[in-house]
């Protein structure tokens, strides 16, 4: 939910910050068409760096260094696109561990689950996991609206072409930023706190199984 959350309104939020803070509606696409980059630079090692650190480890840090990369975008008030381009795609870096990882998470889960109630639920377990992903996409986008609600978007003012106010504009670069970097960062405490399938956890699961 919580990663969702923050990638789906990263998204709803994505066109008001290219064409209202950065005034710059092109760079839209190139952020776009970039930001597989991560992901296929990493995926030939997420299967190495989980079975070597676990899938629990791994992502949790990546989360949580993605959420500092996005920190850091909201207290420096990157002004260039450009720079703004490269600073997701490092922290896409971060990200592109869970994303790849999480499916394998589900896989853990089923195989905990029969170790704990003796009955193996593939599909309900599976049917929950996309409740959640459903459910994050619309809160998500309820989110993006009252966001730019939020910071004082004017809509019938972008329509005749003006200028929003100062505060509304840096309100959503504030949104942009702080709000993906909140999120990530509780996603990290969740793996590192509360998600109980460590290496190690799943490992035991998997030899009472066999």
């Amino acid at each position: 939910l919580l990663r969702l959350m923050a990638t789906m309104l990263s998204g709803a939020l994505s066109a008001y910050l290219w064409l209202v803070y950065f005034q710059n509606g092109k760079l839209q696409g190139v952020a776009q068409m970039l930001s597989v980059l991560p992901i296929l630079l990493l995926l030939p090692l997420a299967t190495t760096a989980a079975k070597r650190f676990g899938k629990k480890e791994v992502s949790a840090v990546g989360m949580l260094f993605a959420g500092l990369v996005f920190l850091t975008l909201f207290f420096v008030r990157v002004e260039n696109g450009v720079v703004y381009i490269v600073g997701i795609l490092v922290a896409g870096l971060g990200l592109a561990w869970f994303n790849t990882l999480v499916w394998a998470f589900i896989a853990d889960i089923i195989d905990f689950q029969e170790v704990k109630t003796g009955t193996r639920e593939d599909g309900t377990i599976y049917a929950i996991y996309s409740m959640a992903r459903k459910v994050g996409q619309a809160l998500a986008g309820g989110l993006g609206g009252w966001a730019l609600g939020w910071v004082g978007y004017n809509s019938a003012l972008a329509k005749s072409g003006g200028t929003q106010a100062p505060e509304t504009v840096q309100g959503i670069y504030t949104l942009s930023t702080l709000g993906p970097a909140a999120c990530y960062l509780l996603v990290s405490v969740v793996l590192f706190f509360w998600y109980p399938l460590s290496e190690k956890a799943g490992a035991q699961d998997t030899d009472l199984l066999v």
